[in-house]
Formats: structure tokens, C-alpha cells, sequence
């Protein structure tokens, strides 16, 4: 794995959390909870009982907004 990916995809996870922090306060609560893993395992994203996996190639291409509502999607499913 790429660290340099892995780095991006956490300097852009930190930064929709303020975004999260105004419009899903609960859902943000929530996703500090889960285990966000980096892994170019699945093809977008993926959720288990307590974890997020998120393809960093498919993950990077999203616009900010496309990205945050991958997070909620993926949070609703374990939620």
C-alpha cells in the first residue's frame, strides 16, 4: 500500500470532519467509534461490524461532498 495514499485519505478524512460536525453531529459521534482502514481490498467502501474499509484510489477522486456522504452511507449500515 502506498503510504502516500494512506496519508491523503487521512488528511481528508480529518478534514470532512468539521464539515460532519455541523450537518451529522450524531453521525460523526458515531464514526470516531469505527476503525477506518485504508485498503485497496474493495473496490469503494465497506463496512464490518465495527470497522469502515475505504479504497484510497476511489476514495481520493471524490469531491468533498461525494466523500462525506460515503461516510454516513457506510456508518448507516452498521448504525
Amino acid at each position: 500500500m502506498d503510504q502516500n495514499k494512506v496519508t491523503k485519505v487521512k488528511n481528508k478524512l480529518n478534514l470532512l470532519r468539521s464539515g460532519l460536525m455541523k450537518t451529522y453531529p450524531f453521525i460523526l459521534s458515531f464514526l470516531e467509534n469505527l476503525k477506518i482502514v485504508v485498503t485497496e481490498a474493495v473496490p469503494t467502501a465497506g463496512v464490518s461490524k465495527d470497522t469502515i474499509a475505504i479504497n484510497p484510489d476511489y476514495f481520493l477522486g471524490l469531491n468533498n461532498r461525494e466523500a462525506e456522504f460515503v461516510l454516513v452511507h457506510e456508518a448507516l449500515h452498521i448504525a
